[in-house]
């Protein structure tokens, strides 16, 4: 067994280590967000054995050595995202969500 580093990059929310809103978990949360929330997605990154899981509208990884070119952040969109963010934790019933920024994590699983 090995472990795989990374760096991902990404825009959103982190949710708290205990939230399990509705009983969601894994491919239930992920299917659900996906669904009822257009372009919104969700990862896992950090420290081996101590992931966060993050809502995201933008999301980047690479892996060790290698480089990653990403397009432009729009900033016209920005409060679009933010809302769209805001919209999907309400419906993971997480109304204190911190506001949505930039995360840049290293990451190993």
């Amino acid at each position: 067994m090995g472990i795989w580093n990374s760096a991902v990059l990404l825009y959103g929310v982190p949710l708290p280590d205990n939230h399990d809103a509705a009983g969601w978990q894994g491919e239930e949360l992920r299917d659900s967000i996906l669904n009822h929330h257009d372009g919104i997605g969700h990862t896992s990154a950090g420290p081996y054995d101590r992931h966060t899981t993050y809502l995201c509208t933008d999301y980047a990884d690479a892996d060790m050595g290698e480089t990653e070119t990403l397009a432009p952040f729009d900033p016209a969109g920005q409060a679009e995202r933010d809302a769209r963010l805001h919209h999907a934790c309400l419906e993971l019933d997480y109304a204190d969500h911190p506001e949505p920024t930039w995360h840049l994590i290293a990451s190993q699983s």
